[in-house]
């Protein structure tokens, strides 16, 4: 049997903050959710992100930066904490 090299974290979130992260996630434009969901869930470098939404992968990186900036104060105003 092999070990994913993931970690799943999914049980260190509790239902609360599920449910926050969507609504927070489902704030920002399609594009930066996009990116976001890309980026951190599949494990896409911007170069393969660009390639994917024909973008060019510096626009990715900006967008990028931006939803990440916004996720996170979304989510501290949702009572999400993170480090």
């Amino acid at each position: 049997e092999m070990k994913s090299t993931t970690a799943d974290f999914s049980d260190l979130i509790t239902s609360d903050d599920k449910i926050v992260i969507n609504e927070c996630l489902n704030n920002l434009a399609d594009d930066e959710r996009q990116i976001i969901i890309l980026r951190v869930v599949s494990d896409l470098k911007f170069k393969d992100i660009a390639d994917i939404m024909n973008i060019r992968p510096s626009t990715v990186a900006s967008k990028y930066s931006r939803a990440v900036k916004k996720l996170k104060l979304s989510l501290t105003e949702g009572g999400v904490h993170f480090e």
